[in-house]
C-alpha cells in the first residue's frame, strides 16, 4: 500500500484527454506579482484559480496533490516563477481540477514524467499505550482552553500557529470536528519527516495540542518556554498518540524533462 496522498488513479492514468480549463493564462512573473494562491473547487471562488509567483515545483505539488518531497527532478524546478490564472468549468471536482492542471503542465511546458514508488524516512502516528484520548472530556476541554485564535463553533476547522520564545519554536494546533489524518498532515510541517496516520481512528474530533521545538541556533541552556513539552511528549500526554520512526513507501512523480518557458497563451 502506498503512503501519502498520491492515489492509485494517478498511477493508472496521470493525464487524460478532454480534461482542460476553459481559459488559461500562464506567464512569467513580474515586479508587481504577488506570491499566493486562491480559488478553485471547494473554495469561495470554485470556477477561478490563481497562483502568483509560483515555480514549477509549486504547480506540480498542487497538480498531483502531493508533498514536495514526492516530486523528484534532476533539473531545477524553482528557477523560474509564473503567474497562473485559469477559469474552471462549473461543478468541477478536486480530482478533475488536479487532472486539468497536470494536462496544462504537459501541454504548455512539454513536460514528461512518470510515477514510481520509493521509500523515505517517515513517522507512523499510532495510539500510545493506554489508547487515544481523542473524544474524551479532557481532550475537548483542552481544545477549548488553549490560548489561541478561535474557530467558528458552527463549522469544522483546523488552525495551526507558531511563535518564537526563548530559542524555541512554539506550536499550537486546534482541530474542530477533524479526522486524525488532518493532524498527521499538519504535523508534517513541524518536523523533517512526513507523518502517516496509522491510528485506526475513523471519527472526527475536537482536539488541541501545544509543544515547543528547540531551534538549532537557540541558547544551549534555554529551558522550554512555560514548561511546554516536545512534540512526542505532547502527543502522548495530550492526545494519547505517539510517533514511530520507519521507512515507508510513497508514490513519487519523477520529472524527466520540460521546457523552462511555457508556450504562448
Amino acid at each position: 500500500m502506498l503512503s501519502g496522498r498520491l492515489g492509485m488513479s494517478l498511477l493508472l492514468a496521470a493525464t487524460a484527454l478532454g480534461q482542460s480549463f476553459e481559459v488559461t493564462s500562464i506567464r512569467a512573473s513580474g515586479a508587481k506579482s504577488i506570491r499566493g494562491s486562491e480559488g478553485g473547487p471547494g473554495s469561495k471562488d470554485p470556477i477561478r484559480y490563481t497562483f502568483g509567483r509560483a515555480n514549477l515545483l509549486d504547480l506540480l505539488v498542487v497538480a498531483f496533490d502531493v508533498e514536495d518531497f514526492q516530486v523528484l527532478s534532476k533539473l531545477a524546478l524553482d528557477r523560474d516563477e509564473f503567474d497562473l490564472m485559469v477559469k474552471i468549468p462549473a461543478n468541477t471536482t478536486q480530482d478533475e481540477f488536479h487532472l486539468m492542471l497536470r494536462n496544462l503542465l504537459v501541454e504548455r511546458f512539454q513536460m514528461k514524467f512518470h510515477t514510481e514508488t520509493r521509500e523515505f524516512p517517515a513517522f507512523e502516528m499510532v495510539q500510545a499505550k493506554g489508547g487515544a484520548k481523542l473524544g474524551t472530556e479532557a481532550a475537548s476541554r483542552l481544545a477549548s482552553d488553549v490560548d489561541s485564535p478561535q474557530l467558528d463553533t458552527e463549522k469544522p476547522g483546523l488552525i495551526s500557529w507558531n511563535s518564537m520564545s526563548r530559542g524555541h519554536l512554539v506550536t499550537r494546533i486546534r482541530g474542530q470536528r477533524q479526522p486524525v489524518s488532518r493532524l498527521a498532515e499538519i504535523l508534517r510541517t513541524a518536523g523533517p519527516r512526513p507523518v502517516v496516520d496509522r491510528t485506526g481512528l475513523t471519527g472526527k474530533y475536537d482536539f488541541a495540542m501545544e509543544f515547543s521545538t528547540e531551534l538549532a541556533n537557540g541558547a544551549a541552556d534555554s529551558a522550554a518556554p512555560s514548561g511546554l513539552p516536545d512534540l512526542n511528549t505532547a502527543l502522548r500526554e495530550q492526545l494519547g498518540l505517539r510517533l514511530v520512526a520507519k521507512k515507508l513507501p510513497f508514490a513519487v512523480v519523477v520529472i524527466e524533462s520540460f521546457d523552462r518557458r511555457p508556450t504562448e497563451n
